[in-house]
């Protein structure tokens, strides 16, 4: 399998913009394009897999309902706003949670 290409044109789509950062796994090159882009705008780029959500004990749900809870927030994100990138929907996800815990 071949690795990813992100550059100056695709780099937005890779960025969690909520932490200013881009997480770039082994499947992926960042071009100088990109690089500069990330530097431009103060985008740290860190190399390693993205950090998983925080998991239902720490927004104080059973892990049953907080599966329940991210599935239905992934079908409403994917079939009612169109956000069909996978990262995006994990960061949004992500913010969920954290909204609810910040609540609890």
């Amino acid at each position: 399998m071949g690795k990813k290409l992100v550059g100056h044109n695709n780099v937005e789509q890779y960025i969690c913009h909520d932490e200013k950062k881009i997480y770039v796994d082994p499947t992926m090159i960042l071009s100088p394009g990109a690089k500069d882009y990330l530097n431009k705008n103060r985008i740290t780029a860190v190399y390693g897999p993205k950090p998983e959500p925080p998991s239902a004990k720490k927004v104080g749900a059973e892990p049953e309902q907080a599966r329940e809870l991210a599935t239905r927030v992934v079908k409403i994100l994917r079939n009612d706003y169109g956000i069909l990138d996978d990262q995006k929907v994990c960061e949004i996800t992500s913010q969920v949670f954290k909204k609810l815990h910040a609540s609890a």
